[in-house]
């Protein structure tokens, strides 16, 4: 911590209170005829003593202020990312991931002596309480980055770690994902990163809120990978104590590797309450993945 003195004024103000100290001891005690029978010593010892008030005075009126500068120095912030899906665990054996978890906790030691670590995990997503059950039935690694541009954007950031497969299926292509932090992002590689034969649902948006008796909309976004020539449909059921209802369905032709397609249906809101729908897409040939072919929403009539 340094702390030092400022004046509101120039410092050359300084020069005139010494002016005005001095001046005034010497008409006190030299020039006024009732300190003449005084000794020398006394009359310049009072003298000093009457020019230093004087001094002080005249230099509280240039308004001196002290400043003080605390230097706190604080450790950029390295944020481990794991990817806590279920393809990792689909395709990395159990003494694999025990490994990468032991390397991880190592790597994480390590970083502390230097950084400030913090850890978290991502699925459908962002935990910051630790989990790594490799659960989590989508991945959605758009929502990891708006979370890290959101809680450390602000902050002395030194890098994101991002241990991932790659393989999203909820959410932005995280390539496309607007990134506004000055960090670089470094990953480890985990599971099979190679594209497999997969249908999923991408995105469902729906009305929380419907007028009973009225028509909603429900925007359905497939994506697929490596389907190419193959044929799906997607169903949508009302589900409920009694079983479920079938209320509408499409057949979709994957006409690429790379495929995507919206689709809208109608839903009539003939219940009152809250309603729960799920949609479900019919898994193709050599499919590796079928656990993202379902999704449930629900709405309120």
């Amino acid at each position: 911590m340094i702390s030092t003195i400022s004046f509101s004024y120039p410092l050359w103000y300084l020069l005139f209170c010494l002016i005005v100290g001095a001046g005034y001891a010497l008409l006190m005690y030299y020039r006024d005829k009732r300190f003449s029978d005084y000794s020398i010593w006394l009359k310049r010892g009072l003298g000093l003593l009457r020019g230093l008030a004087a001094f002080l005075i005249a230099l509280l009126l240039l308004s001196p202020f002290v400043k003080t500068i605390k230097e706190d120095i604080q450790q950029p912030i390295i944020v481990i990312a794991s990817d806590n899906s279920q393809s990792i665990a689909a395709s990395t054996n159990t003494d694999e991931i025990q490994t990468y978890q032991s390397q991880l906790t190592q790597l994480t030691k390590d970083l502390s002596e230097k950084f400030q670590v913090k850890k978290v995990t991502f699925g459908s997503e962002v935990y910051e309480d630790g989990r790594d059950s490799l659960k989590d039935k989508s991945t959605n690694i758009s929502q990891l980055f708006k979370f890290i541009s959101d809680n450390y954007g602000d902050q002395n950031l030194g890098a994101l770690i991002l241990g991932t497969d790659g393989i999203y299926n909820e959410g932005s292509n995280p390539l496309y994902v607007p990134y506004e932090v000055n960090a670089p992002v470094y990953t480890i590689a985990l599971g099979d990163t190679t594209q497999r034969k997969d249908l999923y649902f991408q995105n469902v948006l729906h009305n929380k809120l419907a007028y009973l008796n009225d028509k909603f909309p429900v925007q359905v976004d497939v994506s697929g990978y490596n389907c190419e020539g193959e044929t799906s449909k997607i169903t949508l059921d009302i589900v409920s104590k009694n079983g479920t209802k079938r209320i509408a369905e499409e057949t979709i032709q994957i006409n690429a590797k790379d495929f995507f397609t919206t689709k809208t249906f109608l839903i009539d809101a003939t219940q009152t309450g809250i309603v729960q729908y799920r949609l479900s897409l019919s898994t193709v040939n050599g499919e590796f993945n079928t656990s993202n072919n379902v999704k449930e929403f629900l709405s309120k009539s």
